[in-house]
């Protein structure tokens, strides 16, 4: 499960005391963990890292071309000619990178219950780059009963009680070595919620 809301808050920012950029690369990460912002009706994007109890906001993640992030994404495991990032591994020093929907603990917003039901939808797009040096292809397996279409992965509620209204994790699969920038963003199929702004990663295969 998540790690505690204090662990999260606690870890707010930490990585920014450094110029360096932090890198998540091994272990359990949610790198598009939504909530929803306490001041206004809208979801809102992060990166909860549980393998370390930490989590990084938008404005610590997001990246461009021209724009280096406080905390990047990188790969190593390889498959192949390919760059993955398994659904389940069990092994602690491989990456594992799903969605989430905050329930009951919400780090940078509140959770989805009294705004959100159970069996509402969440729809994750993920977009990679044009320039990015290979294809990503991004594929859930049946028996997380998510519905892809495109660069569109939907998937419903289970719990909003629970800490995580969701929690899904799909097969990542990269072509190439080199650098990635995947702008995700979420949005409520139901219209209860707005939909989040896009945020970009910088996702590194070597």
């Amino acid at each position: 499960m998540a790690a505690g809301v204090a662990a999260l808050v606690l870890a707010f920012g930490v990585p920014a005391a450094s110029a360096a950029t932090y890198h998540v690369s091994q272990g359990h990460a949610d790198i598009a963990r939504a909530s929803i912002n306490p001041t206004a009706n809208k979801l809102i994007l992060g990166l909860n890292h549980e393998y370390t109890g930490a989590y990084y906001t938008a404005a610590q993640v997001a990246a461009s071309p021209t724009k280096e992030p406080v905390v990047d994404v990188v790969v190593t495991q390889r498959e192949g000619s390919s760059w993955v990032i398994k659904a389940n591994d069990s092994n602690p020093s491989q990456l594992l990178a799903g969605f989430a929907l905050s329930g009951s603990e919400a780090p940078e917003g509140i959770g989805a219950e009294g705004v959100l039901v159970n069996g509402d939808r969440i729809a994750y797009s993920v977009v990679p780059a044009s320039g990015n040096p290979g294809s990503v292809s991004v594929v859930f397996d049946s028996t997380q009963n998510v519905v892809s279409s495109g660069t569109t992965h939907t998937a419903r509620v289970a719990d909003v009680t629970a800490p995580e209204a969701l929690h899904v994790h799909p097969k990542w699969t990269f072509s190439a070595a080199g650098t990635y920038y995947v702008t995700i963003k979420a949005s409520n199929v139901e219209g209860k919620v707005a939909a989040s702004d896009p945020l970009t990663y910088k996702i590194v295969t070597k």
